[in-house]
This record gives structure tokens, sequence and C-alpha cells, in this order.
């Protein structure tokens, strides 16, 4: 991988870091961003670059250009707000579609360009079950993650003709700091949702810090394996969790369009009508 350089953003913790690390150690030139360049002080050397980057930021974002090209982008930054649909502030709901939404879509459009007029480059966006799988208590979350989902499937299907690549990684629970400093709580408010499993799945995410189940530094070396491998699926779930509640949504999908076949089915003309 010597002379290919990576871009990965929000690097300073959880997947970030350690695709950072790994990228540094498989031979790339890693572009690592982070709001705050002096959390990248440990991934200092001659191939990593700290840069540094609010995703939310328009002129922030605008100044990558200066980086010129990459042949790999990784849009990592992100964070989970929490609480019922009813009860998230809608100046929170904003805040998490401008950076798990309109930050990765802005980041992926600087580096476009570039990559279509080398006829090569790989776009990784990490999603997450979330955006496969909705849960009580994460819907504003897993609303950022089904429209970042959507995004990559038109996008892969716009580029792929132009020698681009487009990877979806969806992660279930990973030892990172999701739930701990990256948790951005709504706790709930009215009494229908503390005793419902709004409350029930908020009181698991908050006592769940530190117990998740997978590895990251096996989701970062699952994440560059697929991005070296031209043959890699689009999607990539990582998790026994994410295995599990993936297949849950498939045979949920199956058992509602079943269900209403025969409706379904009867939606067109009559003949002579």
């Amino acid at each position: 991988m010597v002379g290919r350089s990576v871009l990965i953003t929000g690097a300073s913790r959880g997947f970030g870091k350690c695709l950072a690390r790994l990228g540094i150690a498989l031979g790339y030139h890693v572009y690592g961003t982070a709001r705050n360049v002096a959390d990248l002080g440990d991934l200092e050397g001659e191939s990593f670059s700290a840069v540094e980057l609010d995703v939310t930021d328009a002129a922030s974002v605008a100044a990558l250009a200066e980086i010129g090209t990459v042949d790999v982008l990784i849009n990592n930054a992100g964070y989970g707000a929490f609480g019922a649909v009813e009860e998230v502030p809608m100046d929170s709901v904003r805040r998490q579609f401008e950076t798990n939404v309109f930050g990765a879509l802005a980041v992926t459009r600087v580096f476009l360009p570039t990559m279509r007029a080398q006829r090569s480059g790989v776009i990784v966006n990490l999603s997450s079950i979330a955006g496969i799988r909705s849960f009580a208590g994460s819907g504003i979350y897993g609303a950022s993650k089904f429209a970042l989902e959507a995004l990559s499937e038109s996008l892969r299907q716009e580029v792929a003709e132009l020698g681009i690549r487009v990877l979806l990684v969806e992660p279930g629970a990973f030892r990172t700091e999701f739930l701990g400093s990256s948790f951005q709580p709504t706790p709930p408010v009215a009494d229908d949702y503390v005793n419902t499993l709004v409350g029930e799945n908020f009181r698991f995410f908050e006592n769940y810090d530190g117990q998740q189940s997978g590895d990251p530094e096996k989701a970062a070396a699952a994440i560059f394996d697929a991005i070296e491998n031209p043959d890699a699926p689009f999607r990539l779930l990582l998790g026994d969790d994410a295995w599990a509640n993936a297949h849950k949504k498939i045979a949920e999908l199956q058992a509602d369009f079943t269900a209403n076949a025969k409706i379904t089915l009867a939606m067109n003309f009559e003949e002579g009508d």
C-alpha cells in the first residue's frame, strides 16, 4: 500500500483511531481529522497528517480541498442522539443530521471530483445496525443512519462505472466511546415513556458502556480488508448482534410483504378501465 493515502474523519477516538493506527501500519499515508488536532497527538509520524476538521462547518470542510486527492475516504465522524422520537429537542435532531448525514455528504463531495478524474477511489461510510433496524429510544440516530444508507446505495450506483467503489459498514455494539463521550441522551420525561420500551432501552444504553462484546481493532482490520479487496460486497455487517438484528429485519420485512401481497399486487388499472 506504499504511496496510497486515506482520509479518516473522527480519527481522535473509537473506530477512527483504530483505523488510523492500522492504516499507518499498512503503509498508507493517513490524514486523520478531528475538531481539536491536539487529540491526535499520539498518531504523529511521517506517514500521518493531522487535519483540523468540523464536518458541520462549511469552511472547514472546503479547506480539505487543499489535500488534493486521496485513494480512500472513510466517513467515520458521528455520534448518537438518543431519546424518544417525541422528546428529543429539534435542535438536537438537526445537529444529529448535520454531523451524521450532511457532514459525511459534504466531505464526500470534496473528494469525488478528483476520484472521478483519476477513475479510482474507495469511499467507506460508517453506518450502523441502527441503519437497518431501528430501536425504541434511538429513532433519531437510526434515522440519520437510514439516510446515510440511502445516500450510499445511490452513490454506489452513480460512481461504479467511474472506477470508484462505495462500502457501507454496519457495526453492532463495539467497545468504543460511542456510549461514553459520544452518547448524547435525552432521558425519558413522560411517564408513558419511562415505563415502556423507551425507558427500558435507555437504561440499558446508560449502563452498557464498556460491556460491548465487539473489538474495534478487529473491526478496523475487517474494514481495511474490504477496502483492499476489489470484490468485497457493498455491505459489511460487523458483530454477532448486527448479524442477529439484520436477519430479524429481513424476517420482519418478509412477513409484512407476504401478509399484504394480495393488496400490493392488486393496484393496477383493470383491463378496460
